[in-house]
């Protein structure tokens, strides 16, 4: 009497389905990460070119000017994109220091989003400390 042993050779239909879902699922995680990777890195490009534009607009009024506008909004010129500059002055200086805290923000034309926004410290020219000084009730001019 013989004995036949069967050898099993190759995989089930089961087996390359469950492999088949597990490959599938891990590119699908995989193409979802790069469409986020991809998008960070779209919005940080974003950001540094609005950060260039500010600080070369920055640059542009203290050499026309000698300081910030005191408060005003306008457009930003070059880039791919269209930006926007806003000033604000805000209240509350630091006390015993002839200076004003300044805010300019950066934002997206179409959106709105704030893309930058940096508080400053300007400096209150000497001629003008007595009279910035008692409009906010702070300095005096001792000489």
């Amino acid at each position: 009497m013989y004995c036949v042993h069967w050898r099993r050779s190759g995989m089930t239909l089961i087996e390359v389905l469950a492999g088949i879902v597990l490959l599938s699922t891990l590119l699908a995680m995989v193409v979802i990460s790069a469409g986020r990777f991809s998008a960070s890195i779209r919005r940080s490009d974003r950001r540094l070119e609005a950060a260039r534009l500010l600080d070369d607009q920055l640059a542009r009024w203290y050499a026309e000017s000698g300081r910030l506008p005191l408060d005003g909004e306008g457009s930003l010129a070059g880039g791919e994109e269209a930006f926007r500059w806003r000033v604000t002055r805000l209240t509350g200086g630091i006390e015993g220091l002839p200076v004003r805290r300044v805010l300019v923000e950066v934002f997206a034309t179409k959106s709105g989003d704030v893309l930058v926004a940096l508080e400053l410290l300007e400096p209150i020219p000497p001629a003008r400390v007595a009279a910035v000084g008692q409009e906010m009730g702070r300095w005096s001019v001792s000489d």
